[in-house]
């Protein structure tokens, strides 16, 4: 009964940190698409807005990962390492697919 309890705060650690940083990622492409400062996603993109997005989503990332190694209930490290690895795979399958 014990393991199952911390199964389920380890999946809901991963689960928040991954849910904090689409959510951020997503808030913040939507506030600069309705600004201006971004196109539309099939936009023009220059090299700046790259590199703006590439930022301020590493940034979400590290703090997806802090959040899940902070509601790990053990081996943090490895709590935050699995959605940075499940993110690299998404971004994979992203670049084939898109």
């Amino acid at each position: 009964m014990h393991t199952n309890k911390n199964l389920f705060k380890s999946i809901g650690a991963i689960l928040a940190a991954i849910i904090l940083g689409v959510g951020l990622s997503v808030a913040t492409d939507t506030v600069l698409e309705k600004s201006g400062i971004f196109p539309p996603p099939q936009g023009l993109f220059v090299t700046w807005m790259l590199v703006a997005a590439f930022l301020y989503r590493c940034v979400y990332g590290v703090a997806g990962s802090y959040l899940a190694a902070a509601l790990a209930p053990n081996k943090p490290m490895l709590h935050a390492m699995i959605p940075g690895y499940l993110g690299l795979v998404a971004s994979t399958i992203g670049v084939y697919v898109g």
